[in-house]
């Protein structure tokens, strides 16, 4: 038995993780991917979210495995639009499949963790107990018992749902490619009517590699994507039948969710959540501040006596903390209206 299974062994898990480990919680990660398992996205990391990393030990430099830049640019169709500068901290660009084994890889010794398992349902095990089912990736179900969960597996996580913790967030789907020959020199974002709703992005990495992607804000399917996206090589000299799309989505913030916990112990974090910038679809930074938030809530629910208050006051303080992060500001206007989007005003209204 565990004192606390946290689903998901992304950021937002991992922060969730590293957190309860510091207090005192051993526990369990389940991630459901192998090692250095791929994600679909468009790796950028923010500096608030390079500044999180720090904290848990991961201090991103020249030499590792990313790549800095000190301005980010947004396009149009035919001219540049906005050049945003970055004078103390940088963006960084870091594959997925890298940062989240150095973070799962960072985890003290008090932290188990479980690569590919899938946790196919959470249900009361008795009064002060949760059983997870785990499907192991030859078949197996296995049964782990924990006093506490946390959801961490990403958009449209059904676990989330079936727990009602989703925070009733926007589904955002995108693909996104490494592709060679990729001659830009800092990361750009482009708005291009096509794309409308949503926005295309050029993230260069080491070399002449790229991270190409399209975010959709309209629920386009898989196939218009791919179209989009083609456009996209093509502009870059790539044709069509060298580019493998990678699928994704991201759970934006809508505004609309009001409980982030249940009584029996369980909180959910990050993309599970809800709590992806709706602006921009960054959410590292969301995934690693409400990570640790979660882990926090689980310890002084655990030191209580499993007091229902604490967790009511975690699902308090997201509602209060991602409204204020994505509450109306001038930049903010700017990229709602570049992105086409009019559920992006209803979430900020």
């Amino acid at each position: 038995m565990w004192q606390v299974a946290v689903i998901g062994g992304g950021p937002a898990g991992c922060a969730a993780a590293h957190e309860a480990a510091r207090l005192g919680l051993p526990g369990i990660v389940i991630e459901r991917g192998e090692p250095h398992r791929d994600k679909a996205c468009g790796d950028m990391l923010v500096p608030n979210a390079a500044a999180v990393l720090k904290e848990f030990g991961l201090q991103l430099k020249d030499d590792g495995p990313g790549s800095r830049f000190s301005a980010v640019e947004l396009h149009g169709r035919e001219r540049l639009l906005w050049r945003v500068t970055y004078p103390d901290e940088p963006v960084w660009i870091v594959p997925r499949r890298i940062l989240d084994q150095l973070l799962r890889d960072a985890l003290p010794e008090e932290m188990n963790v479980l690569h590919s398992g899938s946790v196919t349902s959470v249900s009361r095990a008795g009064d002060d107990l949760l059983e997870l089912s785990v499907r192991l990736s030859h078949g197996q179900t296995i049964q782990l018992r924990s006093r506490t969960v946390i959801i961490a597996a990403g958009a449209q996580s059904p676990i989330a749902r079936d727990w009602g913790l989703s925070g009733r967030g926007y589904i955002a789907p995108s693909i996104s490619a490494y592709l060679q020959g990729i001659a830009t020199p800092v990361p750009k974002f482009e708005f291009r009517r096509r794309s409308i709703p949503g926005y295309r992005w050029v993230f260069p990495l080491s070399g002449r590699l790229g991270n190409l992607g399209i975010c959709s804000l309209a629920r386009a399917n898989g196939s218009t994507l791919r179209t989009l996206g083609d456009e996209l090589a093509a502009e870059h000299g790539i044709a069509p039948e060298r580019v493998r799309w990678r699928g994704g989505a991201g759970s934006l913030w809508s505004g609309q969710g009001t409980t982030w916990h249940h009584e029996a112990g369980v909180l959910s974090c990050g993309d599970a959540a809800g709590l992806v910038d709706p602006v921009n679809g960054e959410g590292i930074t969301a995934a690693l501040v409400s990570g640790r938030a979660a882990a926090t809530a689980i310890y002084d629910f655990l030191r209580s006596g499993r007091s229902p208050s604490v967790l009511s006051g975690y699902s308090a303080w997201v509602r209060a903390m991602f409204s204020a992060r994505y509450a109306h500001t001038p930049v903010r206007t700017v990229w709602r209206r570049l992105c086409g989007d009019r559920r992006l005003e209803e979430a900020a209204a």
